[in-house]
């Protein structure tokens, strides 16, 4: 959910019918200024009035990328910031040439970094052929937060990141029956991770895949790990991320693992 408004000539504003729980309000530079903020609240029922919002320049985040893998690694690759929330604005506010770049020693700086974020190594720009590259790891000072929301109000100028990006994807594909065991071609595969960690994002982790003309599904990059699968006659749009859809698929869902480079051939039931 995401809630807009500007501020008066006094730099005053107003946002009405927030509903309970923690939100954040976002700011953007102003023309010509490279400054914005991001600042928690809490909505409890009680207005909240005379909140000040204090801009800055943001945070700078510095660190260096590692490519692992048997192919040379790429030259023309940057570093970005995303929010983990939907809808919310990007953490990066700041946008020239060199924000992110990788350089010859595989060191990388982020200026004007705001609330919350993850990180990943992309292409600068779109590639033809080649090797992909995957998302392997992400630390903060030694610690893994590959998958955990980085609050870059605690960076105080001191942390280092490193990201670590291989070659070696994992390929998962099958084919699904029904209850006769005959071969169907029109279903939808839901793929969940068997154990979430407590605050971490699972969207690297869920896939939502169709089959060929064939009948065979199949996806890559999933990041090694335990998975559960299942194969549903119909999935609306973002039911993937129905508690109750989850718990309706559990009792039937396949259980199936993926190393790092797999190729798997699961085989996933038809869900009533």
């Amino acid at each position: 959910m995401r809630m807009l408004t500007t501020s008066g000539a006094d730099g005053r504003f107003s946002v009405a019918n927030i509903p309970p729980g923690e939100h954040y309000i976002e700011t953007g530079p102003r023309p010509g200024a490279e400054e914005a903020a991001s600042v928690k609240i809490l909505a409890d029922g009680q207005e909240i009035t005379d909140l000040i919002v204090e801009a800055s320049p943001g945070e700078t985040i510095s660190g260096r990328v590692v490519f692992e893998g048997t192919s040379p690694a790429p030259k023309s690759f940057r570093v970005i910031a995303s929010s983990p929330d939907p809808g919310s604005p990007g953490p990066m506010r700041n946008f020239d040439n060199t924000q992110g770049v990788i350089d010859e020693k595989g060191q990388f700086q982020i200026r004007g970094i705001y609330g919350r974020a993850t990180f990943n190594a992309v292409p600068t720009a779109p590639t033809v052929g080649g090797p992909g590259w995957y998302l392997k790891s992400v630390t903060v000072n030694g610690e893994n937060i590959t998958d955990i929301p980085f609050d870059a109000s605690t960076a105080r100028g001191d942390a280092q990141i490193e990201i670590v990006m291989t070659d070696k994807q994992t390929t998962m594909s099958g084919m699904v029956k029904d209850a006769r065991g005959q071969t169907i071609t029109d279903y939808t595969v839901a793929i969940f991770p068997a154990r979430p960690r407590e605050g971490a994002l699972t969207a690297r982790y869920t896939r939502i895949v169709r089959p060929d003309q064939q009948g065979r599904f199949e996806t890559r990059g999933l990041p090694p790990g335990d998975y559960l699968g299942v194969a549903v006659e119909s999935l609306e749009q973002g039911g993937q991320w129905d508690p109750a859809f989850r718990k309706q698929i559990d009792p039937v869902a396949k259980r199936f693992s993926l190393s790092e480079g797999q190729t798997a051939t699961v085989d996933l039931p038809l869900a009533d």
